[in-house]
């Protein structure tokens, strides 16, 4: 849950890993028992897989 007004991580909140809720005492309640009793979502790779910084190193030591 997000206790802001808004986020800059936007997609996280449309593939349903966060919620805003701001500073509202019953939208955070109703949310967090919501959260309690619903199973989790199978993680995916939105953000790539991992190996950015492997790349980025095997690229700079065959061009240096």
């Amino acid at each position: 849950m997000v206790l802001m007004p808004d986020t800059a991580w936007i997609e996280l909140i449309d593939e349903g890993w966060n919620i805003l809720v701001d500073a509202d005492k019953e939208k955070i309640i109703q949310e967090g028992l919501s959260k309690i009793t619903t199973p989790g979502k199978i993680a995916e790779f939105i953000y790539g897989n991992g190996q950015a910084g492997e790349k980025i190193a095997m690229t700079l030591l065959m061009h240096a």
